[in-house]
């Protein structure tokens, strides 16, 4: 559905007061409505379609937020989303237009991860914190950014996947820290480095040796930081 059809077929709908208007480009489905499509999707539609259905939404967030990240950090370090890429998706003019972006979508970003998770689309689950991440740094979002790597730790690992869990691990440790966590960070960047080297992912590795470096030394001084931290370079 191109986006002039979607945007006549919402303007119907917001005349005949079924959906919301906010402002340009953005709707919503009154309370008592979406409760209702929802029933009526739940009986009416075959078994797995909702997975299916969440997947493609997953799909098309997760390759927005790439390229949300790729806006504002262009020199981060993503995972393969090979199988997710598609058309259609947002696109941003400018670091600023990506974060504004973000902040109308953040929420919708967690419930499509929420629902992921409860349809174990695991492998989406896990990609989706690991790629979204810095956004929720970036807006200081710091319960979100928790839960959102919980989410995509819990996945990878039903999943079996050690390099999604490991990702998720650097982010979920570097969340912790924000929120002043400072031993179960040091314990997660601990469990990121190991897996980093199990899965032979050196990019994690070195982020997780200069983590702990800078860290320890954060917290007291600790005398093993610079070796980290030389480490962390080579």
């Amino acid at each position: 559905l191109r986006p002039g059809r979607a945007r006549r077929l919402l303007e119907q709908l917001a005349a005949a007061s079924l959906v919301q208007r906010l402002r340009h480009d953005r709707y919503r489905m009154h309370d008592l409505l979406r409760v209702y499509a929802a029933e009526r999707f739940r009986d009416e539609e075959p078994d797995g379609r909702e997975a299916a259905v969440v997947g493609r939404l997953g799909a098309w967030y997760l390759a927005s937020v790439r390229d949300a990240v790729r806006a504002v950090l262009p020199n981060f370090r993503f995972v393969p989303l090979e199988g997710y890429e598609q058309g259609g998706t947002q696109e941003f003019g400018s670091a600023a237009d990506a974060v504004a972006w973000f902040a109308a979508e953040r929420e919708n970003v967690m419930q499509t991860l929420r629902a992921a998770l409860d349809a174990r689309l695991d492998d989406l689950a896990w990609r989706l914190p690991a790629t979204a991440y810095p956004l929720f740094e970036y807006g200081w979002h710091w319960s979100d950014w928790r839960e959102l790597h919980l989410i995509g730790l819990e996945a990878a690992r039903a999943q079996g996947d050690r390099y999604g869990e490991t990702r998720n691990l650097i982010g979920l440790a570097d969340a912790e820290w924000s929120r002043g966590e400072v031993e179960t960070a040091l314990g997660r960047y601990e469990a990121a480095l190991a897996g980093a080297r199990e899965s032979g992912d050196g990019w994690t590795e070195g982020f997780a040796l200069r983590q702990l470096g800078e860290r320890r030394w954060e917290r007291d001084r600790d005398p093993r930081a610079e070796a980290l931290l030389r480490e962390a370079t080579h």
